[in-house]
């Protein structure tokens, strides 16, 4: 989106004889003169505070891949929905995997946080959850801080699940916007048919991706990272997409 330089609003000659030179009135060049600056500071001003679709066009083209913040401030243009593929009978037997996202679902810091690292509040409780119910953990992300992703991971979110080991293997997938690419190495890894991943993710545009491979789609809140009610409704739906083994 282009606007005009900084300072620089829209060129208006002086009228002469009273009118303008589309021949309108003084008063109304004056009140769209003025209504440019103003439009031009709204935008502006939204892009200061995060504008739900400046944050979208930056996530997309991958300047903001690491910055906890601007996924705090984005807003679905829709509510909050899931996504099943279409039910098969008999349901097929595989690996169940939980294939978490990270920014803004594993690491979810509550708004106006100044640790951005911060776990979500049930993070740990849901990767406890899925190994307790026999699933199997993968993270499925954008970022590409491998760093920064073990390190949360490993201190923060569960040292026994987020191991080198863990990191070196299929399960850990990162650094590719198109998620269509890490959930089909993540099916490949597991040897597991598509609809045994669920993979739990705050950004509505990242649906397609799973809808591509066949996988669940479990849509979290994007304001407090993943929650336990979001394993609970991906567990009961679960048996009709995949029978775990």
């Amino acid at each position: 989106m282009r606007t005009s330089a900084p300072g620089r609003g829209p060129r208006l000659r002086r009228p002469s004889h009273g009118a303008t030179a589309a021949g309108s009135p003084p008063g109304r060049a004056r009140v769209l003169a003025l209504g440019a600056c103003l439009a031009l500071a709204g935008l502006m001003g939204a892009a200061a505070q995060g504008s739900p679709f400046l944050n979208r066009l930056r996530i997309l083209s991958g300047a903001t891949r690491d910055t906890a913040a601007a996924e705090e401030r984005y807003e679905p243009k829709e509510p909050l929905s899931d996504w099943f593929p279409p039910a098969a009978s008999p349901v097929p037997r595989g690996k169940c995997v939980c294939a978490l996202d990270f920014d803004g679902v594993l690491r979810g810091p509550p708004p106006g946080a100044t640790d951005l690292d911060t776990p979500a509040a049930d993070a740990s409780r849901v990767v406890q959850a899925c190994k307790d119910a026999g699933m199997h953990i993968a993270i499925c992300s954008a970022n590409d801080n491998y760093d920064k992703m073990s390190t949360v991971l490993s201190q923060r979110v569960d040292p026994s699940t987020f191991t080198p080991a863990f990191f070196q293997s299929g399960a850990f997938q990162m650094s590719t916007d198109d998620k269509s690419v890490t959930l089909n190495n993540i099916i490949r890894y597991f040897n597991t048919p598509p609809s045994c991943v669920m993979l739990f993710d705050d950004m509505d545009f990242n649906k397609p991706y799973a809808q591509q491979t066949g996988a669940i789609f479990i849509q979290t809140p994007p304001h407090t990272g993943i929650t336990m009610n979001d394993f609970w409704r991906a567990q009961a739906a679960l048996p009709n997409y995949c029978q775990c083994g």
